[in-house]
């Protein structure tokens, strides 16, 4: 058991650094205030690893502009039925085909994202389509 532990803190010191992304000129919410600080925010792989004025990334970093506009999360959903958003609620889910339906629940899942939900549970929804669909889609395949 040793041995396997040595081998994975010896390529968890090979594996290369997370990428680093730096957003300057951001407006954040820190969820104290009752106001917008003006700040730069420095994001290492998925995570958040500095928020304050002038950070230094690494060489190589991506540096994004943020012109004052205000950075945020993904917001996340725990209700939404993707299914039901086409209008008419329940009757107007048994008044159409099981394709449109389908089509319409992508469309409510665009919209979803468009307006800054990258988390949601869909109470209810067809099976796991949708889900396995946006999963393939958000992953590069290794052909990619």
């Amino acid at each position: 058991m040793l041995l396997a532990n040595l081998r994975l803190v010896s390529y968890a010191q090979d594996a290369p650094e997370p990428a680093q992304t730096l957003f300057q000129d951001v407006r954040v919410f820190n969820g104290t205030e009752n106001q917008l600080l003006d700040v730069d925010v420095l994001v290492e792989g998925n995570l958040i690893k500095a928020i304050g004025k002038d950070i230094v990334a690494r060489e190589g970093a991506a540096v994004i502009d943020g012109e004052g506009r205000t950075l945020m999360p993904g917001l996340i959903d725990w209700h939404v039925h993707f299914d039901l958003s086409m209008g008419g609620g329940r009757p107007g889910m048994e008044a159409v085909r099981w394709d449109y339906m389908a089509v319409m629940g992508v469309a409510a899942a665009q919209d979803w994202f468009a307006d800054g939900f990258t988390t949601v549970r869909d109470m209810g929804g067809m099976h796991d389509g949708l889900r396995r669909h946006v999963s393939r889609v958000s992953q590069p395949s290794a052909s990619s």
